[in-house]
């Protein structure tokens, strides 16, 4: 099957309603934060911003951190949150501009347009 069919898949399946968002915390060395966390083909991803689509109907990451290689817990009720990252994250990785050093321990995705979380629903 063609590439383009495949995106068109995943493009459904992580719009609007179908797209679940978990938070993980994850510390930068100084700081302990709860972040927005997708599931992206067959990992789990980081979303540390979220940024309006050009017909401001909906948002998309600004950049996708894959967590799932990484040493990450599932963490159980009653916690607040999913899942607990249990690498540090530098800024650089969670803000940018990716560090030269950053960016061969992390798999980062910067923009990606076909991740659509519809603010309608």
């Amino acid at each position: 099957m063609p590439a383009s069919f495949h995106v068109a898949l995943l493009a459904k399946y992580l719009t609007g309603n179908a797209m679940q968002i978990f938070k993980t915390i994850v510390t930068n060395g100084t700081t302990i934060l709860p972040i927005d966390t997708i599931s992206y083909g067959d990992g789990l991803w980081l979303v540390p911003h979220w940024i309006a689509t050009g017909d401001g109907l909906g948002l998309m990451p600004d950049r996708i951190i894959r967590i799932d290689v990484l040493s990450l817990r599932k963490l159980e009720p009653p916690q607040p949150w999913e899942y607990h990252l249990l690498d540090c994250v530098p800024n650089s990785v969670l803000d940018g501009p990716l560090a030269v050093n950053d960016a061969s321990q992390f798999v980062v995705i910067d923009r990606p347009k076909h991740i659509i979380r519809n603010l309608l629903h």
